[in-house]
């Protein structure tokens, strides 16, 4: 077991691990050991956990790393206060979206028509600067895009539409680790 999937898992559903600890009559002692690497669930307790959060038991093994809101490759723009669990809980489901659409992406070639470039504002002077030149670099004509999406995606990005259960956020966008 991952100890930061069960986390994670517990995370996306909004539960603590006190509120887990009661439905899935499991000590909260013991999820926090598990949660902390410091301790294993026997098999009754991982079944019981997994029903509780509705996810299979082998996405608590899965060995992917879990990527916060404090790294680079994280992008969102929230509007004022945003409660903790609320926060986590949209993390979390990033996380296992990310996660999920890496593990399709590995079965299929994607060749996208752009890339994205990487242009630091300061070389350009300007956002503005900036957005001119990705347009000229994926022959986006001037004035209004009709479609932000199929231009996103032909340059090799993933669009996922999700519930962010609060309209204090209304997007966010991440960028895979090793990607420009």
């Amino acid at each position: 077991m991952n100890p930061r999937m069960l986390a994670l898992l517990r995370e996306s559903r909004g539960l603590s691990q006190s509120a887990l600890a009661r439905e899935a009559k499991v000590p909260q002692s013991a999820i926090s050991r598990a949660e902390n690497g410091l301790g294993e669930l026997d098999p009754a307790r991982l079944r019981a956990i997994a029903d509780v959060l509705d996810y299979p038991i082998d996405a608590m093994d899965w060995p992917d790393e879990v990527l916060g809101f404090g790294s680079a490759s994280f992008h969102h723009r929230k509007q004022q206060a945003l409660g903790q669990v609320t926060l986590q809980r949209i993390h979390a489901d990033v996380n296992l979206m990310r996660m999920r659409v890496a593990r399709l992406l590995r079965g299929i070639e994607m060749v996208p028509r752009y890339k994205f470039p990487s242009i630091e504002v300061d070389d350009l002077g300007s956002p503005e600067e900036v957005a001119r030149a990705v347009r000229a670099y994926w022959r986006v004509p001037m004035g209004p895009v009709a479609n932000v999406v199929k231009v996103l995606e032909n340059a090799g990005a993933v669009i996922v539409r999700s519930d962010l259960y609060s309209p204090r956020i209304s997007a966010i966008s991440i960028s895979a680790p090793g990607s420009a």
